[in-house]
Formats: C-alpha cells, sequence, structure tokens
C-alpha cells in the first residue's frame, strides 16, 4: 500500500494489510503482485470517516486540467464507494476546496471503475506551507466490510491509459528525497558515527 493512508474513527476494528495475488490470475489485468485490503470487523458507531487516500505533493499539480481516474476493487458485499478529489492550500494558505469524482457501485467480483472530471482551478487562491492533492476514496461507515482496492492510477486526459509501472530503481532514486535517518535520542548527528 505504497503512500497510501488509511483513516477511520469511532470504535471500529479495522486492519489494513497487503495481500498477494496468485501468479497467473485473471480478474485483473496486468499481473500485479499486491493489493490492499480494507478488513473491517467491528463495525463501530459515531464514524465519520473510513478514508484510503493518497496525497500527492502541489496543489498546482493538474490544477484546472482533466484527469482520469482509474483503479480495480471489489468488496464482500455490494456497496457504494465514494470518490473525491481535494485542493488543500497548507497551513496559513486557503481554505481546501473538496470536489466529488464518482460514487462507485461495488460488487463482490474484480472490476475496473473509472471516471474522467475536471479539476478546480486554483486562481485566486493563497498557498501556505505544505499544499497537496488529495484523492480519497470514502468507504460505508459503521458496518462490516472488506474492500480490495489495486492498480490506481491518477492522469491527466480524458483517457484512461495502460497501468504504468515504473523501474524499481528510477522509483527508488524518487523516493529518496523523501528518506529521513533518525539517530539514537539526544545525540548529536556526528555522535551517532557507527550507530
Amino acid at each position: 500500500a505504497d503512500r497510501f493512508r488509511c483513516d477511520w474513527n469511532g470504535n471500529a476494528a479495522v486492519t489494513i494489510s497487503r495481500q498477494d495475488f496468485a501468479p497467473g490470475q485473471a480478474d485483473v489485468s496486468g499481473e500485479p503482485s499486491y493489493f490492499l485490503r480494507w478488513q473491517q470487523t467491528t463495525a463501530g458507531v459515531g464514524a465519520t470517516t473510513h478514508t484510503v487516500s493518497q496525497c500527492i505533493e502541489s496543489v498546482r499539480t493538474l490544477a484546472g486540467k482533466t484527469a482520469t481516474l482509474t483503479f480495480w476493487a471489489r468488496s464482500d458485499a455490494a456497496r457504494t464507494l465514494k470518490v473525491a478529489i481535494g485542493q488543500y492550500f497548507g497551513v496559513g494558505g486557503s481554505e481546501a476546496v473538496v470536489k466529488v469524482v464518482d460514487v462507485f457501485q461495488l460488487s463482490t467480483g474484480w472490476a475496473r471503475y473509472s471516471a474522467t472530471f475536471q479539476v478546480p482551478v486554483i486562481a485566486g487562491k493563497m498557498l501556505g506551507a505544505n499544499d497537496y492533492l488529495r484523492l480519497a476514496f470514502d468507504l460505508p461507515l459503521n458496518v462490516l466490510q472488506t474492500v480490495d482496492f489495486a492498480r490506481v492510477q491518477l492522469e491527466e486526459g480524458p483517457i484512461s491509459t495502460p497501468f504504468e509501472y515504473r523501474p524499481a530503481a528510477e522509483e527508488m532514486m524518487l523516493c529518496q528525497r523523501y528518506f529521513e535517518k533518525s539517530f539514537a535520542n539526544r545525540l548529536a548527528i556526528r555522535a551517532n558515527n557507527g550507530v
């Protein structure tokens, strides 16, 4: 579940896990290796969020452009899944703008879902610190459920293109700019040599 964030509140019991696709399976195209599973074993009460989301650096991303979202999903029972795009202008910036992309009807078998939509413009907005674009999958609240996600792709343009894989070396290079090394508590970095 690379860089996906899973949030819930209330007193639900939820387990998030990475599941394996069987080699050669024919349900999801492209021979993916893994999928994300949201398994809710206690429905809970009073929840206001059950969300799987991905934050994308910079609120300028896709601003004012046509975008297409494509993903594969299934559920343990027929249920709705609301998908929204949010522009968050950061600390000290303008109020967030959230737009519902679509509401999808999930079924018990793997299916490919797609929606094309217009990302709001950001003209006249004020940028703060740590702005981002957020793609959010909002699951039903206060119910027992298992929902699986695979091959999520958000891209510019009105057409869903084949799922793209980056070579592992390129992905590693792109991730290194976020790398953070922690050291032993209360020791200056120089004192941590060899730790």
